[in-house]
Formats: C-alpha cells, structure tokens, sequence
C-alpha cells in the first residue's frame, strides 16, 4: 500500500516539467493580453485595481484568442508554443518592463510590513491551491476536461458527445492549451489562476471602500467554498472572476464619467462571462444601476460600492 502511495506521488510529480513549460505558455498569452487591455484603456489606477484588470482581461483575451485559433483549425501544440514567444515579444514591445515588477514587490513589502501575519497566511493559501493542482480529484474526469482533450485532438470546434458539453464555453476553452500537452496538472494551475483572479477583483473592489489589501484577501480566502474550488476545474469561479472585473472596471475608475473604452472593455468581461454561464445574462440590470451610481455623490457610492462587495 506504501509504495502504491509512492507510486502515484511519483506519477502527480513526473507532469511537472511538461505543466510548468505550458503554464508559461498561458502567462506569455495572459501578460501579453493583459498589456494590450490596459494600454487600450490609458485610466491611472490603483496597484490592486491595475492588477486585477491585467489578469481579468489577459484570460479573457486569450480566451476568445483559443476560440478564434479553433474556428481556423490551428488547436496545436506547435502553434501554441509559437504563439506563446510572439506574445512574450510583443509584451516587452509593448513597455512592460521591470519597472511593473518592482513595483508589484514594493507593493507586496508594503503589505507584508503592516499585516505581516495575515500575510503569510495568504501565501500559506494560495500555495496550498496550486499543490493540490497535482492530485487528480473527482473533477478530472469531467466532461470540460474530456471536452477540451475532445477539442485538442479533434485540432478545432466540433460537436461534442458528452452529456452537458454544449459548445465552445469560455471555462472549457481555457483548459485547451493544456489538453493539446496532455497535462491535466497545467489545466488545474490554470483554474487556479482565474481563482486568485476572482479574489484578486474582489480585492480590488474591498480597496473601493477602504478595507486593506491583506484584510480582503483573508475575507475572501476564508469562505471554505470559494477555497475548495482552487484547482477544480469549473464554471462558477472564472464567472465570478470576468463579473467582478467588469464591476471593478465601472467602479474604480477616477473619472465620473464612464468612456466609451472602458464600456467596451466592460462589454469584454461580461461577454467573457456569458460564456462561461448564460444564466448570468439576469445580472445586466446590475450593471446598468452600475453606470447609473456614477453620478452619485461620493458618500452613496460608497454605500453602494460596499453593497456590491458583500454580495
């Protein structure tokens, strides 16, 4: 019994190397996204509001990025593995440069030296979620995971046979770089990632009414259902995480009023969110009340800004 508990450590750990490089192939897409996002946009924001901006939109773009590269039939791992140095090019062409790192770890010094122990717990968190990224869980035979490797092989969008698959979701499609390698752990991380996006936006939105960047981290690291879904690969967090950036993007901006950039990067995530989960389509009346309290005065902004972060 030992050594068959030895054998499958061995096995969780021998995909490492491959989902390490594809990782990599999702942060080259995801940075590079996430730059032209914010470039587009051209607003000054706070730290915590440009990060959750970068990731939201640098999933979101590669997202619809996979979808156009399987309606051209090009769902291979050559093509990916290109396009993931072209993308890496064009992020330093762009500007990003280390500067935005230094910044990133000033921020986190900052963080670490006034709430040392919240956040040490925070990293304790997120580690924990990406290690339990390499265990197989009950999810792993899922019908997103076996619709993606369907996808991979197929090397473009057809129709799938599994029960609940009903086309090309945003949730499915994200796991596709990862089924192209064969490597379900890098398919776990990439869960992972838009879960600490998710949290990242709610921060972001926390950071709109006061509360400190490790207070609103632990507040969301702490709901023991939003934790669980870490590295399970699913619908409701990558939902959650486009929603709350197209809220954020309404909320946090410094102007009143509401240009017609920052409307079509909102229209982004919340495409980006319907994707994932139609049913959410009820949930655009709330963003229409969202441009309305742009006009509030400050103090009802607020109340209003912390209302959305308790929902």
């Amino acid at each position: 019994m030992h050594w068959l508990h030895l054998q499958i450590g061995l096995r969780e750990f021998s995909d490492v190397p491959v989902a390490l490089g594809v990782t990599a192939i999702y942060l080259a897409h995801i940075l590079a996204f996430g730059v032209l996002v914010r470039r587009f946009l051209a607003i000054r924001v706070t730290f915590w509001v440009d990060c959750s901006i970068h990731a939201a939109a640098g999933y979101a773009g590669f997202g619809f990025y996979i979808w156009l590269a399987g309606a051209l039939s090009l769902l291979t791992p050559s093509f990916f593995a290109i396009s993931a140095v072209a993308a890496f090019a064009l992020t330093l062409a762009l500007g990003f440069r280390v500067a935005h790192l230094q910044r990133a770890l000033h921020c986190a010094r900052q963080s670490a030296q006034s709430q040392p122990v919240l956040c040490i717990a925070i990293v304790l968190i997120i580690a924990l979620a990406i290690i339990s990224g390499l265990r197989g869980g009950a999810f792993d035979d899922d019908y997103r995971w076996q619709s993606a490797t369907y996808w991979a092989t197929a090397g473009r969008w057809v129709k799938v046979p599994f029960r609940l698959a009903n086309g090309m979701a945003m949730s499915e499609m994200l796991h596709v770089p990862a089924a192209l390698f064969g490597n379900l752990t890098a398919a776990h991380w990439a869960s992972t990632g838009l879960w600490i996006c998710a949290a990242l936006n709610a921060v972001a939105l926390g950071e709109t009414i006061g509360l400190a960047a490790p207070v609103s981290w632990i507040a969301i690291l702490s709901i023991s259902s939003y934790t669980a879904m870490a590295s399970i690969l699913n619908s409701d967090v990558p939902a959650l995480a486009f929603a709350l950036a197209a809220i954020v993007l309404l909320l946090c901006q410094p102007s009143e009023r509401i240009t017609l950039r920052i409307a079509t990067a909102s229209g982004l995530f919340m495409a980006a969110v319907l994707s994932c989960k139609f049913i959410v389509l009820a949930c655009l009346p709330a963003g229409i009340f969202i441009c309305w309290s742009r006009s509030a005065p400050p103090v009802r902004r607020k109340v209003i800004n912390t209302l959305y972060l308790m929902a």
